[in-house]
């Protein structure tokens, strides 16, 4: 089986194949300051996708990971198999922007590929922003329409605010909401490159949700092409009666209307029935008010090079996922 590869794409021509931000050219620009090598690739001037290598600690070895890449086909796995055998990598993980179905699975299946653990949620929300604004406030259950009206009647301002000043204050309550919660967060090294790359490539937007001149949270949104998302939110207790969330989510809605999106992708959710126990069932319960529609995708898979090295890997990182569970409550 022949196929055209590039492996030193345009970058106009690669952006306009891929269809996610995790996929974009600037992701990838990011993901090289964090120390990542990147591989970028267009097949048969039809796919085109990018993975991201990673070297382990102390060994001459690497992992693999190919996120939200919109194919998956034999010459996907070829290309992959090549370049991880030439960056020695133990195994690369592929985490399609698929829906979920048996056919897609058995393909997958097919392809050699194991089911593996999922690193970004296989559950997501969206919402159609093609409605009308008062259709889209119809659907919202009662309490949250109540929600975003007290916040307006409290003086709850939501601004757009790409300053570093804006910024400082997002890591700020990144920070608090990640202690408060219990969560694992990257870095602030991670979250203002992160910011840095993707502002500049005019695909991050900062909102602030401003109440008597104290920011109470603060939002960074991803549009890229017709579709606006919602990675990263942090938030302040303070004034928490005055539903500042709220209004800064229906204002978000409303920024992706004016900038053209036809879809709010929330960026996940435990599924479509989280136990009250599950850690993030209070930002499932918070984003369902909003009357998104559950999109479940196909997950994650493996493609394994080196099988003593990759169950050796999967011990290590059980460890290293329970001592960040651990971490997170010092």
């Amino acid at each position: 089986m022949t196929s055209k590869i590039t492996t030193n794409p345009d970058k106009e021509e690669y952006n306009r194949l891929v269809d996610h931000p995790i996929q974009s050219w600037a992701w990838g620009e990011f993901r090289q300051k964090m120390g990542a090598t990147v591989n970028r690739f267009i097949i048969d001037d039809k796919f085109a996708g990018q993975v991201f290598f990673y070297s382990l600690p102390l060994l001459p070895l690497t992992v693999g990971h190919c996120p939200k890449i919109n194919f998956t086909n034999q010459k996907l796995i070829n290309h992959l198999r090549f370049l991880a055998k030439k960056k020695r990598a133990i195994f690369i993980k592929i985490e399609p922007q698929i829906l979920n179905s048996k056919e897609m699975d058995k393909q997958l299946l097919s392809l050699k590929l194991s089911s593996g653990r999922e690193i970004f949620s296989r559950y997501t929300m969206t919402i159609d922003l093609a409605q009308k604004e008062k259709d889209l406030l119809a659907g919202f259950v009662p309490k949250t329409r109540y929600n975003i009206g007290l916040a307006k009647r409290k003086g709850v301002e939501i601004v757009e605010d790409n300053s570093n000043s804006a910024f400082k204050t997002y890591w700020r309550l990144t920070q608090k909401t990640t202690a408060r919660q219990g969560f694992y967060a990257h870095n602030q090294e991670y979250h203002q490159r992160m910011w840095q790359v993707m502002n500049q490539a005019k695909i991050a937007y900062l909102l602030k949700a401003n109440y008597k001149k104290e920011t109470l949270a603060t939002w960074i949104l991803f549009k890229f092409k017709n579709t606006l998302y919602y990675p990263y939110g942090a938030s302040s207790r303070r004034h928490c009666n005055v539903m500042a969330s709220n209004l800064l989510m229906w204002e978000a809605i409303r920024f992706g209307k004016k900038v053209g999106c036809q879809k709010f992708d929330l960026w996940g959710t435990p599924g479509p029935k989280p136990k009250q126990t599950d850690p993030w069932y209070g930002f499932h319960r918070f984003k369902a008010g909003y009357n998104p529609k559950i999109i479940e995708l196909i997950g994650a898979y493996d493609l394994i090079i080196n099988p003593g090295s990759y169950y050796l890997y999967q011990l290590a990182d059980d460890f290293r996922r329970q001592w960040l569970k651990i971490k997170t409550k010092l």
